[in-house]
Parts: C-alpha cells; structure tokens; sequence
C-alpha cells in the first residue's frame, strides 16, 4: 500500500487505470498519423485540444459516478498544496536564468520563440491553452493520476514511477536523447505525487516546464 493517506484512497482497479492510457496513447498517435498524412498542423493543435478535454470529462464522471469519489479530495487539489510547489518553480527559474546567462543565451533568438511569433492570434491561444494549462492538466491525470496507485500495488513505488515514466515518454514520440530527459522529467513529476499525494504539484511543475518549452527545446 502506499505510504502516503491520499494515495490510499484510490481503489480503482489496475484495468481501468491501462484502459485510460491505452486510449490516451491511441487517440495520440492516430492524431499524430493525421498529421503526417495531410501536413495539417493548425488541425492538429485544435483537434488534440478538444481530444485532450475530452478526457479529462471522461476521468471526472467515471471517478465520480462509476468509483463514487471526490476528485478534489482524491488527489488532494487544495491551495495548502501550492505553497510548496510555487517555491520550488521560483528555485528552477532562478537555475534557468542563471543556466541562460552563463551560456550567453539570447531568448529572442531561440527557434521555438521564432516559431511562436509566426503563428495568428487564433492559433496562438490554441497553442497556448493547450501547452501550458490542458496538456498538463491531462497528461498528469492519465499517467500520474489513474495509473500509478493501481501499478504501484502491483509492483511497488520505484517500479511503478519508472513504468509510469516509461509509459509518459513513449507517447511523446521524441528522438532517444530527448526521450532520455523526458523520461527524467516522468519520473521527478511520479516522485512528487507520491511524496505529497497532491496531483497539484506535477500538474505546475508541467505547466511551468512547458511555459519554458515555449522558448527553447
């Protein structure tokens, strides 16, 4: 059982956990197959917005009508929660900041800024609103939120963090080298869920590493 009370309380079978990320993870790459067959970018930012949405209702009305329980309360989404995790975002960007200035690096000239002053304002606020508040809202509920307490019974904490992240990174679809940092990323956003029970903290850290992601790979 895991140590922590709120994890506790999650007594969702390990099937319906897999069958959450087995659709995530389909839905995914049919998405991305999409787009490689008709090169149609701006489609693909709008339909994964909706997709993405789309889930996260599905896991709120099967939580609360099929396992009868308070998603606030079963993943401990409190504003005590922040405190901590806001602290420790402020801690990464003074890294990031001092990390730019040694390097010499000029944010204005990154590809990522360039591809984002490219883009109108209407697929600008998809590109937004799907990166830095529903991607992570999304991606921590299925990987974090429904699968690791059902794995972590099954094969205990360090395991199921590293499955979860294995799982987490595989349905990015990233080259082996920046695969590698994503997988990282998974497993510190596993270590915090389960240090705190609070679905919180990986959701902002997320929100806040993809708030970066906007400016550089």
């Amino acid at each position: 059982e895991p140590h922590n009370e709120t994890l506790r309380k999650q007594n969702w079978s390990f099937m319906f956990g897999l069958a959450i990320v087995g659709l995530y993870t389909t839905l995914h790459i049919s998405l991305s197959y999409l787009v490689f067959m008709h090169k149609n970018y701006e489609f693909n930012e709008l339909i994964w917005l909706i997709t993405s949405v789309f889930i996260i209702v599905l896991i709120y009305v099967l939580l609360r009508f099929i396992y009868r329980v308070s998603v606030i309360e079963i993943y401990n989404l409190k504003p005590s929660c922040l405190p901590f995790i806001i602290k420790l975002c402020i801690i990464f960007t003074l890294i990031i900041f001092i990390n730019y200035y040694i390097q010499g690096i000029d944010i204005s000239e990154l590809k990522e800024f360039e591809n984002i002053k490219s883009m109108d304002t209407g697929n600008l606020i998809v590109y937004l609103l799907l990166t830095l508040i529903v991607g992570p809202i999304v991606e921590e509920s299925v990987y974090r939120g429904v699968l690791y307490v059902p794995l972590y019974r099954k094969v205990g904490k360090y395991l199921a963090m590293i499955l979860t992240s294995f799982a987490w990174t595989f349905g990015h679809f990233y080259d082996f080298t920046t695969s590698i940092g994503v997988f990282i990323l998974g497993f510190f956003l596993a270590w915090l869920y389960d240090r705190s029970g609070s679905l919180l903290h990986p959701i902002v850290l997320h929100m806040f590493r993809n708030s970066w992601f906007i400016f550089h790979i």
